[in-house]
């Protein structure tokens, strides 16, 4: 028989043997399942999920989280991490020990010996592996909470660009459409007399860059719109479709946190801290590991002998490990200084944290007054002076010089407007980034934090 299929029989009559199985890896099949991914393949979100029209920001967020490659990848992960707890739930396996002696001189035969010892486990010995097993599986569920995150905020980052790429494409084609009134006007008024080449040279550089900036417009809406694909684990040529988009953008303030629930959510929500806090438990748990293996560790079964004269004995077969030289004097010392780095380690990012999500606060505060101040003062200012120029020129009381000016002046303030919209969305985000809170949309400012936390 040959000697692998007698090792099979051999594991097999002992215990249950895991059989392999290969899985070689295939880079053309996985390539071709990557061109393949579209929106309507995949429904990782539960309950009414209709693509067609259009995800809003928790579908996306859900979406993302089901979808995104990396994310998988990390899901897997965690499950190796899963395979220590069943580990540290093992007994030791048995020793089996044999023994032959020879006679010497005239005494001949042969003298056999064996014993089957079981090791035992030092007290609470299995208890701490277990503990590390199941801080190791913490560790890594937090730090997969935190790679959800970050898909989260980017998948929301990517919305609001690809929202405001939409409003600011959306301003600039009717920008560009009154350039070409303006031109035609201004061709008009110098057959008539009434204007210059000058002022029709002027109309047609400001439509040129106009044309300009759309089409730079038009090229970082597609970039969006690509990064916010590859994201969610797409082909390259899939277009996301957004339950918002086609709306513009509006200002949607939300309640201001203080101090109190900044600390709150920090200790409560952030993955980061929770990996932390886990990492001190797993050396907590190998530090007890630790000193338990200071002790002596036995081995107790049955022992079988047979002397050179034939009589046959049966009794009880012990071992014991003699701490004499090593007493887990090094390992005890590692562990110790290991407790105090992790705990140095969690205080110096607990505070780092707390001074981004602070700054976040600050930096969303800073972003909400501008918008505000904006909304209030500056775009009423806007909107009635081009009413008037528009006016103006129809009555041909300006010129076309004097309205292209008040125009370019308009759309700068416009695309300010639009800038300090987005800056004040993408701090929302930030914020609860910083915070780790709220892994879905943004927070309504009638919302109070336990409804959000419901």
């Amino acid at each position: 028989m040959p000697r692998h299929r007698i090792a099979s029989l051999s594991c097999a009559a002992l215990a249950a043997c895991t059989a392999y199985e290969p899985q070689p890896l295939e880079p053309a099949v996985e390539l071709a399942a990557l061109a393949s991914a579209t929106l309507d393949g995949k429904a990782p979100v539960a309950g009414d999920f209709d693509p067609s029209d259009g995800l809003d920001d928790r579908e996306l967020v859900a979406f993302a989280l089901a979808s995104n490659p990396g994310l998988r990848a990390k899901r897997l992960q965690a499950g190796e991490t899963q395979a220590l707890l069943v580990t540290a739930g093992l007994l030791p396996n048995p020793e089996l020990g044999l023994q032959l002696r020879p006679g010497l001189g005239t005494d001949g035969g042969l003298a056999a010996a064996a014993d089957l010892l079981f090791p035992f486990l030092r007290a609470g010995e299995r208890v701490a592996r277990r503990d590390v097993a199941r801080a190791h599986i913490d560790k890594t569920r937090a730090e997969l909470i935190g790679d959800e995150l970050r898909v989260a905020v980017a998948a929301r980052t990517a919305s609001l660009r690809i929202r405001a790429q939409d409003d600011l494409v959306r301003h600039l084609e009717q920008e560009l459409a009154l350039r070409d009134e303006a031109v035609a006007l201004v061709e008009r008024r110098r057959e008539l007399g009434e204007s210059t080449r000058i002022a029709g040279a002027l109309a047609e550089l400001e439509r040129i860059d106009v044309g300009r900036e759309l089409r730079a417009a038009r090229t970082g809406l597609d970039r969006e719109q690509r990064s916010l694909g590859e994201l969610l684990g797409l082909t390259p040529e899939t277009i996301v479709p957004l339950a918002a988009r086609g709306e513009p953008l509006r200002l949607d303030p939300v309640a201001d946190v203080e101090d109190a629930e900044i600390d709150r959510r920090l200790l409560a929500h952030v993955p980061e801290l929770r990996a932390l806090a886990a990492e001190h438990r797993i050396a907590e748990a190998e530090l007890r590991l630790a000193i338990r293996r200071q002790y002596p560790a036995f081995a107790l079964g049955p022992a079988f002998e047979r002397d050179v004269d034939g009589d046959r004995s049966l009794g009880l077969g012990i071992a014991i490990e003699l701490p004499i030289f090593d007493r887990a004097q090094g390992e005890i010392a590692q562990r110790l200084a290991q407790r105090e780095r992790v705990r140095a380690d969690y205080v110096a990012r607990l505070h780092a944290l707390r001074a981004s999500a602070f700054a976040a606060r600050a930096e969303l505060r800073l972003a909400r007054d501008e918008a505000d101040l904006q909304r209030r003062e500056v775009l009423p200012v806007i909107e009635r002076t081009e009413a008037l120029f528009e006016q103006a020129l129809r009555a041909g009381e300006v010129t076309v010089t004097d309205w292209l000016a008040a125009r370019t002046r308009a759309r700068t303030v416009r695309r300010d407007w639009l800038d300090a919209v987005v800056r004040h969305a993408g701090a929302v985000i930030r914020f609860e980034a910083a915070t780790g809170f709220l892994l879905g949309a943004p927070v309504p400012s009638t919302t109070a934090p336990s409804d959000v936390e419901n």
